[in-house]
């Protein structure tokens, strides 16, 4: 049975479970990082290789066409901040290139509200140190897991 095949912006082919994947998140905004040089098919203005358009209707549009130009981009680095400013943005977007060695698109990131972003980051800033905690306390658990496991393992590998 052959899968649906789709083309991406850039020219790729996307079938089977990422096709799929890319359908059930059709309620986010997807802006692309262009792989190629083009124009807009409103304004007609060029866009270059690292650029950010929006695809509607097969159609490239640049971030000013798509009524997008006024939002900030907010890259992958810090996951509570990325993820607030998502929250807190009424309007966002998320930022996907395409992989040539994984033959699908990763996440870049956001396009969110300077506003939002901002106090997506004094919000982060504020409860730091409890994330920080957390996380030791995840890392010593972890630790433990571990110990068990290589001494139950140990424990098997010496009856046989």
């Amino acid at each position: 049975m052959n899968a649906p095949v789709s083309t991406t912006p850039s020219g790729e082919s996307v079938s089977g479970p990422d096709r799929e994947a890319q359908a059930e998140k059709s309620d986010d905004i997807v802006v692309f990082f262009t792989r190629h040089e083009g124009r807009c098919s409103e304004c007609k203005e060029e866009f270059f290789r690292g650029n950010m358009i929006r695809v509607e209707n097969g159609k490239p549009l640049c971030l000013e066409c798509a009524e997008l130009g006024h939002l900030e981009f907010l890259t992958r680095w810090d996951t509570a901040v990325t993820r607030r400013a998502g929250k807190l943005s009424p309007l966002r977007a998320v930022v996907v290139e395409w992989s040539r060695s994984r033959q699908r698109y990763e996440r870049q990131g956001i396009l969110a509200t300077p506003g939002s972003i901002a106090q997506a980051e004094i919000d982060s800033l504020a409860d730091a140190e409890l994330r920080e905690r957390h996380r030791a306390r995840a890392a010593v658990r972890r630790a433990a897991e571990e110990q068990s496991f290589v001494t139950a393992v140990t424990a098997a590998i010496r009856t046989q």
